[in-house]
């Protein structure tokens, strides 16, 4: 690849977008047989696109031509409209995004000259459980595990993104900083906005509570963006996003748990913990109201001084050696009002808000049955539920497809059809599976076994998958 640095649109204000940018000046010849195998798409908010591209016929002789396409009303690649085109260039069908990416301190960071804040997750290029040639499949499922869980972003550390990874960022919409510049992929891609952070204009840091303002102290122009936040610093990270224009967001450690990191906001088999619906609330005023309870054993401390240690919050009520002792429950809504109830009864009724960062917090009297949180505002209200499980009585599978693996998800329910939060007993899944795993990042039977110990009462196996 040459001079590929200079047409990056990401690090610019240009729109324009190279899927392939080694091109050479060779005398401009004619075949009707001619391919190309080297093309350069630049794009325009206006929708006219310019392709050029390195052509060779059946001899090798090669020369350079082309093309320029007209898009009417354009849709501007964007998280929410992740749009993508696709035209035809000497039998290549030849993909792109339109979009324009800037930043600056007084409006911070711009899409499409529209400035917003990046609520973003730090990955690896690993596919654990699988290896990594695990295919374009599981990293479609990680981007819309991500997706689903209200992250906009996501930033690849230490090694440099897979293509399909970049691929499925592309297609589902999720925006990438890359550690590693993905100039080294050969194809830059519209969900490809920070390569790296050895820009100069964008400074990295831990969550710490004077940090950005000592980073901008000296040096005003500098944008800065959070990185590797705990979720003990969830509350405090976004309140100085959202208040200080040259935080741009967040990337939090880690988006889903992998081997040495169980700080994620998803757990290994792809399960959302309470932290994921906390942000996301944070996040997003469209955010479906979520109840859940603090563990009452005594992990207090260390969950509020371990560095990246996660709340001790789970999203059950069963906790049989607890009858009559106080537990904290929790309810992340936008709505402004909250009631609780236990089977039935009223406990309390909370205001909620951005200055309670939109959390109601209830003390309970630990009793089996039904926890319900009924938010409400504005007309309208939304239900929230924890229930006690009962004897594990059944398991309930539930099968997803992506690209040429199917994952399938195993839960042990009682007769109603709830998880059973202890119910951790061995699964056993039919046939070959290419891997299996559960939650629990301390197991340490292999991959390759199709016995697999339930955490949380679930488990997860991965099957090759051929559509016929």
């Amino acid at each position: 690849m040459k001079n590929i640095s200079s047409i990056l649109p990401f690090i610019t204000v240009s729109a324009a977008l190279a899927l392939f940018a080694d091109t050479e000046n060779l005398a401009d010849k004619t075949s009707p047989h001619a391919v190309a195998d080297s093309i350069k798409v630049e794009t325009s908010l206006d929708g006219t696109i310019s392709i050029t591209g390195e052509v060779a016929d059946q001899n090798d002789q090669r020369w350079i031509e082309k093309k320029t396409v007209k898009i009417e009303n354009p849709v501007w690649w964007t998280p929410e409209t992740p749009r993508l085109y696709a035209t035809d260039f000497f039998g290549e069908s030849v993909k792109f995004g339109i979009r324009t990416v800037a930043w600056n301190a007084t409006d911070g960071f711009l899409l499409n000259g529209k400035s917003i804040l990046l609520h973003g997750a730090c990955v690896t290029a690993g596919n654990e459980p699988l290896d990594k040639a695990a295919g374009s499949g599981v990293e479609l499922r990680k981007v819309r595990l991500l997706k689903k869980a209200g992250f906009n972003a996501v930033r690849v550390n230490c090694a440099a993104a897979s293509e399909a990874f970049l691929d499925a960022c592309d297609a589902e919409g999720l925006l990438v900083m890359d550690d590693v510049s993905t100039a080294r992929h050969g194809k830059p891609h519209p969900s490809a906005v920070v390569c790296g952070l050895d820009t100069g204009d964008i400074a990295e840091c831990a969550y710490t509570a004077n940090a950005a303002d000592e980073i901008h102290s000296a040096s005003p122009g500098r944008l800065v963006v959070y990185t590797g936040t705990a979720s003990k610093d969830a509350v405090e990270v976004w309140k100085r996003a959202e208040e200080l224009p040259y935080v741009i967001g967040e990337f939090v450690k880690t988006g889903i748990d992998h081997p040495g990191e169980p700080y994620g906001d998803i757990d290994f088999a792809g399960h959302r913990k309470p932290i994921s619906h906390l942000r996301e609330t944070l996040w997003n005023a469209n955010a479906p109201t979520y109840v859940c309870a603090r563990e009452p054993d005594g992990r207090k401390d260390q969950a509020d001084t371990a560095k990246c240690g996660t709340l001790p919050t789970l999203e059950h009520w069963n906790f049989d050696d607890w009858e009559g002792t106080n537990i904290t429950v929790y309810v992340y809504t936008r709505r402004p009002k909250v009631n609780l109830y236990i089977n039935g009864e009223i406990v309390d009724t909370q205001n909620v808000s951005a200055a309670t960062a939109y959390t109601a917090s209830f003390e309970v009297p630990y009793e089996k049955g039904e926890i319900k949180a009924v938010a409400f505002g504005d007309g309208q209200y939304e239900t929230a539920y924890l229930r006690t499980a009962g004897t594990p009585a059944h398991i309930i599978f539930a099968h997803e497809v992506f690209g040429g693996l199917e994952y399938v998800t195993a839960e042990i329910v009682d007769d109603e059809g709830i998880v059973c939060p202890y119910a951790n007993v061995n699964i056993s899944f039919g046939g070959d599976p290419l891997a299996t795993c559960s939650g629990d990042l301390d197991d340490a039977v292999p991959a390759t076994s199709n016995v697999r110990k339930a955490f949380g009462g679930r488990a997860l196996a991965i099957y090759p998958h051929n559509e016929k």
